[in-house]
């Protein structure tokens, strides 16, 4: 079976999966460096791959794509990958054909990360679909049941919530995002906790709620992802269609791979 290389470039981490066939083999992630040089980056990417004890030689890679949703090293980190695997990545960008029509949206500020999303979540559930992608920012993109891409949200993510809220408020305490049981706070440290978590499960039920009485939306599936997804899942009230998917990305950059190249 040949093998994919499926990278995703975030604010905070770069992620890395290698697929063969079928199976995703999760690799080391590694901080994202806004000024990375193309030798980091070569080294970083080569420094992953030689990690994983099945997968000693590059050359046995059929392919990669990337979702970067910083421009200021896209050029570079396409680059640096072909470089270590000889062939050049497919850059995910608006300009693919990718089965959903995002005309009814402005393509040039979409960001990467919501259209692999987007496209992972229709191959997985069909549309309409729902998506909340929870990481630095928390994402909302909704599909409808023809495929368009009718639009979405950022709101800031949980983790930043947090922080915000610390920097201004120099009195509150500084918090980790992390799992609740508490509804209410007995204190300032799990009010602050379950304000940014209860209130964030709390903030997408209502608009998913919302979106799904539009007759195109009828029905549509939520899938929460993203590093702070587990958090808040539990929180999600009505979990009939409502999923957590942690992989979600890799998946939909697979599947762009696969499908649409």
């Amino acid at each position: 079976m040949e093998k994919i290389l499926t990278i995703d470039i975030g604010n905070t981490n770069i992620a890395t999966c290698l697929w063969d066939g079928d199976k995703m083999n999760r690799l080391k992630s590694f901080q994202t460096d806004l000024n990375a040089s193309f030798e980091a980056l070569k080294d970083s990417f080569l420094s992953v791959l030689m990690s994983y004890e099945d997968n000693k030689k590059t050359e046995l890679i059929a392919g990669s794509v990337i979702s970067c949703v910083v421009p200021s090293i896209a050029e570079t980190a396409k680059e640096a990958l072909s470089s270590v695997t000889g062939h050049t990545p497919v850059m995910v960008s608006h300009e693919l054909d990718l089965g959903i029509n995002f005309d009814l949206y402005d393509k040039k500020s979409l960001g990467a990360d919501r259209i692999v999303d987007v496209v992972g979540a229709v191959q997985l559930y069909k549309a309409p679909v729902i998506v909340c992608d929870l990481g630095t920012c928390t994402t909302i993109s909704a599909v409808d049941s023809n495929k368009n891409f009718i639009g979405g949200m950022i709101c800031p993510g949980v983790q930043t919530s947090l922080n915000a809220l610390h920097s201004r408020v120099p009195h509150l305490p500084e918090i980790t995002a992390a799992q609740t049981d508490t509804l209410i706070g007995q204190d300032t440290s799990s009010a602050l906790l379950s304000g940014a978590v209860v209130g964030t499960a709390s903030m997408l039920a209502e608009i998913t709620d919302r979106l799904c009485k539009a007759p195109e939306m009828k029905g549509a599936s939520l899938i929460l992802t993203g590093g702070n997804a587990p958090f808040v899942f539990p929180w999600i009230g009505e979990k009939e269609k409502a999923y957590h998917e942690p992989d979600l990305i890799m998946k939909g950059l697979r599947e762009i791979y696969t499908n649409f190249c």
